[in-house]
This record gives C-alpha cells, structure tokens and sequence, in this order.
C-alpha cells in the first residue's frame, strides 16, 4: 500500500523527486498518528526508491555544471544567436563570436551529438569556436587617420606636450610621429592665423583657406565636418522604422532631411566640442514649415536657447554664447503628430563655433563661389559675373561668352537675350524746360544679345 502510495506520489510530482519525499513522509507521519502503520520496510523502500532518482537527477545536472565550468576556465561558453549560429561569450557575458571567420562551417558530431568547426581549405577541424583573425581583417594605418591632442598645461613649467593618436583600428602603414613635449601653453594666435601642430609660433593661413583664431567656421558642406554627426528621434516606438534621411549636405549648405510624412520626430544635426574659454556660437539658417507646430530650434545640453521657429524666408543669424566646458550642441527639426506646410525642412548655411581652442590648428577651406588671400580671416564671395568652381579658391574666374553669375556662384549660367524689361530709364536734371533720357541695362545685366538701348534724347 505505502509502495503505491509512493508510485502514486512520484507521478504526480513529475521530475520533481523532492516533492515526492515530502509527500511520502507527510503520508507516513500522519498514518503512524493515526495508528495505522508505523515507519517500516515498505515506507523505507518507497522513499529509497524516489531518493535514488534524485540522486540520479543530481548527478546529471552536476556533470553538466562541470562541462560548463570547464567551457568557462577556458574562457567560452557554447549559445546560439538569433540566427543561428552558435557564439563564443567570455565570463563576463560579452559576445566575442557573433559568426564563424571565413572558411569555417558547423557540423554535429554524430556519437556525442556535440558541434564542431572544420576548415575545408585548410582541412583543419576544432572543438572550440574558431576565432576570426582581427588583426588580419583591420586596414592599413594611413596618414588622413592621424589626429593630434595637447595635453592640459603644467602650469609650473608653463608648457604642455602635443600627442599623436589613429582615428580607429588599424595595423602598419604610416606610424604615430612622436610625442612633442616642452610646448608653451601661452602663443596665441589671431585671425588669419594658426599654429601648426608641434609648432611655437603662428603662421599665416595659405590663399584659398581661413582662420577666426581660436575655433572653426563649417561653411563648406561638401563632406560632414570632423566631430559632426546627423542622427532621427521618434517619439513612437512604432516608427522607429520609418526611413529618415538625418540632414543632408549640398556643398553650400546642410539642410534637415526628407521629413515629409514624417511624425512626431527629430531631425538632428549634433557637434560635441569642448570649450576652453568662454565662446560663442553663431549659425545662419532659414527654415519653412508648418507655422507654430513645425520649424528649426537650437539647444545645447539639452537646453533650448533659440526657441522653435517655423519660418524665416532668407538667412538670419543666430549667436549665443557658451560657457567653459565640454558641451553638445545640437541643431533639431521637429515635426509634430500631423499637418504639413511649405517645404517643410530648415537649411543651415555656415556654423561658426569660438573658444574651443586656444589656437586654431589648422585653417578653414574656403567653399565654392569664395575666395582669400593669405593671411585671410574670411571668405570673400567671388563679384558679379565671375565664379569659383572649386573650394579652396585663391582666386575667382570670369564668365565667358554669353553667361553670366551672380556673387558667390561656383558656376555661370547662360544668359538670356535682352529685352525690354531688361532697361532702365534715367532722367536728367531740367534745364530750359527740358531734360535728357537715358536708357540703359538694369544692373545686374544677366542677359545678353537682343535689344539695346536706344539713343538719349531730350524730351
């Protein structure tokens, strides 16, 4: 009877043995209280027979523990992606495997039913998850991944060292040039200047480029500008997956994306900089959006510091400025829940951040449609009917033949035969009751050919 009472017990528990011996020494207790059977052979055997799949069931999940503990020492344990495909993790949990370096495959041995690697091309086969070769998969070190950093300065010795550093992993190639140590920490550099990394005196910024002393101006968005970064905020989890552009370049300007259809989002044009002095920041923008709910606003930490403006139909200038310390700046287009207007997208034309640096080490390219000379604080647009086709410009070009530009083109247009309305009308002062018309061009004459202007002639 307490034989079957154990079976009985047991099935019900399932895997759980523990359980069953509880129920067993329950049932018994209670029968020896109630005089009906005292703690003999058969309650004896009935609980030996459940404590031995207990132990059975100890054993196997110890041997497991020792298979995993051994995986562990030797710095993996076995697990399967979401692909798949089986991954290497290190004890504290990180992912160093995520797929098998080329040439490798998966196989199942078929007597311990385990997975191992096998290399066909170079008939090599392991247990253990094949590595892939990083230092084989990284590029070359070049010279365009060199950057450099000054060292804060000491101020007993009044000097400070300049470093050298790669943008990213790489192996070979160019080296690191040496650490430059004894640099003053107090050469300053003006407008038109800057100090050439390792240097300890200024030197005039090279025709075609230039210098506001102390910081940057981006106004050649050809390419994102170093430490620049575009990225989309949704406010719906849901559309997250909705295709966002971030801002786009156009050479002369940067402006907020493709945002049409869009909802309750951010488009972001974000810098990082670190500010050593107190500075300013300064940008020309104009914007056109739905009026109130939509448009363009400036922030920086997080902070507003323009409020959200929706439309402004040519460039205005915005400058504000900003305390020592390393800070985010970020420049957002946001769409609201519904409703759209205009073309709906802000453009951003020049970006000027001062105080991030106590010398500009470098100087500014001048964009398309500009020039400078050497030595040159700003850009100069290129006159009425010349042009500069390429960034960093010494010089601008005349338009030949019958084109024509305006101020600040990187290319010339053909120009249209003239007509009347291409005239204007003068009058000269009265003399005996009488006084001279003139015609001539309105300027600026965009057209070419066709009508001229006619004779002077008193009236």
């Amino acid at each position: 009877m307490m034989r079957a009472a154990a079976s009985s017990a047991v099935g019900r528990a399932g895997g759980g043995r523990g359980e069953a011996i509880v129920i067993l020494f329950v049932m018994a207790l209670a029968m020896a209280a109630a005089g009906q059977a005292t703690l003999g052979e058969e309650v004896t055997s009935g609980i030996r027979e459940v404590y031995s799949g207990v132990l059975d069931t100890m054993e196997t999940l110890a041997g497991g523990v020792e298979k995993e503990a051994a995986e562990l020492t030797a710095g993996l344990t076995g697990g399967r992606n979401s692909a798949g495909a089986r991954t290497g993790v290190r004890r504290d949990g990180t992912v160093i495997n995520s797929g098998l370096p080329s040439g490798w495959k998966e196989y199942t041995d078929p007597l311990t039913n385990s997975p191992y690697y096998s290399n066909a091309a170079t008939g090599v086969s392991s247990w253990a998850i094949p590595q892939p070769d990083l230092v084989s998969s990284l590029k070359e070190c070049t010279k365009e991944m060199i950057r450099s950093s000054y060292t804060r300065c000491d101020y007993k010795t009044t000097t400070r060292a300049l470093d050298y550093f790669y943008t990213g992993a790489c192996k070979g190639g160019v080296p690191l040039p040496p650490t430059i140590n004894n640099l003053p920490c107090n050469t300053t550099c003006g407008p038109g200047e800057f100090l050439a990394l390792g240097q300890t005196s200024c030197s005039k910024c090279d025709p075609g480029t230039y210098s506001i002393g102390g910081g940057y101006k981006f106004s050649n968005w050809e390419a994102m500008p170093e430490g620049m970064t575009t990225l989309c905020r949704f406010q719906l989890d849901a559309d997250e997956t909705q295709p966002c552009t971030g801002w786009i370049l156009n050479d002369t300007f940067i402006y907020s994306g493709n945002t049409k259809g869009l909802r309750l989002m951010d488009s972001v044009l974000q810098y990082k900089a670190d500010f050593t002095r107190e500075g300013t920041v300064e940008f020309e923008y104009k914007v056109d959006a739905e009026r109130r709910w939509d448009g363009l606003f400036f922030q920086i930490d997080g902070k507003k510091v323009m409020e959200l403006t929706s439309y402004k139909f040519q460039y205005n200038k915005f400058s504000t400025t900003v305390q020592p310390g390393f800070h985010t700046l970020e420049w957002v287009y946001h769409k609201d829940v519904a409703y759209e207007m205009g073309e709906d997208r802000a453009w951003i034309k020049s970006i000027q951040v001062s105080g991030t640096l106590d010398n500009a080490a470098r100087c500014n390219v001048c964009p398309k449609g500009f020039y400078s000379d050497a030595g040159a604080e700003k850009c100069e647009p290129c006159p009425m009917n010349t042009f500069a086709a390429a960034s960093s410009s010494a010089t601008c070009t005349a338009c030949t033949g019958s084109k024509f530009a305006y101020p600040g083109s990187s290319a010339c247009k053909p120009a249209k035969p003239c007509t009347n309305n291409d005239l204007s009308i003068a009058y000269s002062p009265c003399s005996s009751n009488k006084r001279t018309r003139t015609y001539s061009f309105s300027p600026p004459k965009i057209c070419s050919g066709g009508v001229t202007p006619p004779a002077p002639a008193q009236v």
